[in-house]
Parts: C-alpha cells; structure tokens; sequence
C-alpha cells in the first residue's frame, strides 16, 4: 500500500508507527510504501487502512490533523 499524507514532514513518523506494528514501512520521497510481512491479502489492507485510520485520528485529537490518500501497490 502507498499513502501521501497531506504534511509530508510527518511521513517518518507514520512510519515509525507502522513498523510499531510489524509492518514493513519505508519513506520514499513523499510517498510511503507499507506493508505487512509474509503473503499479501485483502485482510492485510484492511488492516493496514484501520491502523492508518487510527493514527490519523491520534494526529487530530494531538492537534495535528491530516488527511492521506492511499493506493494499492
């Protein structure tokens, strides 16, 4: 999965939370490449827009909000 975040500069800092939770996360440019280990399903993008979701919220209640766009690698 590929996100954009609005704020670019809080690119390494939704990656670190995604590596928080075993995922597989790298900042390229100003997009973000993410994934979970092991063989890719349709759960693993559920999964990974809820923990995208929940981040995004965390930003806004913290006074930081964004938006992303994300698309399937």
């Amino acid at each position: 999965m590929r996100v954009t975040v609005s704020d670019p500069s809080r690119l390494n800092d939704l990656c670190q939370y995604f590596r928080g939770v075993h995922a597989v996360a790298c900042v390229e440019g100003e997009t973000l490449t993410v994934h979970l280990a092991g063989t890719a399903g349709v759960t693993d993008t559920r999964h990974l827009r809820a923990y995208l979701d929940t981040w995004l919220q965390l930003s806004a209640a913290a006074g930081r909000p964004l938006s992303a766009e994300v698309s399937d690698e």
